[in-house]
């Protein structure tokens, strides 16, 4: 995580600070953190979405989701990335309406959604 921040996000520490939301239970315990990040004209990702182990699966990352996606006015599109095997992750995207990209790669990144499909 740490070269990820180095090589995406130091340059603009207080950009990254002011975008980064974390969903807390009532101990103020942190359950999961995510942020979106214009990556290029019109063009927005959907960063560092990650939810506590133990609390997956109870809808705490629908909720951060949720906030995070309602909380700026954007200008759309907005992509994200997981991996094949992120089942859950997959079927909570669907549900907020992502689709899959059948680009070959998408920016500089290679896409391996065709390699992927038998396991999804």
């Amino acid at each position: 995580m740490d070269e990820y921040y180095n090589n995406f996000f130091s340059d603009r520490k207080d950009d990254f600070l002011n975008a980064c939301k974390v969903i807390c239970d009532v101990n103020n315990n942190i359950l999961g953190t995510c942020f979106l990040w214009k990556i290029s004209a019109g063009l927005w990702s959907i960063q560092w979405f990650k939810v506590f182990n133990q609390y997956a699966n109870k809808g705490v990352g629908r909720q951060l989701l949720s906030y995070v996606l309602t909380e700026v006015k954007l200008d759309f599109p907005i992509i994200l990335h997981t991996h094949p095997v992120n089942f859950s992750a997959i079927k909570l995207y669907s549900d907020f309406g992502f689709e899959f990209l059948t680009d070959n790669y998408i920016g500089s990144r290679k896409n391996d959604l065709n390699n992927s499909l038998d396991l999804i």
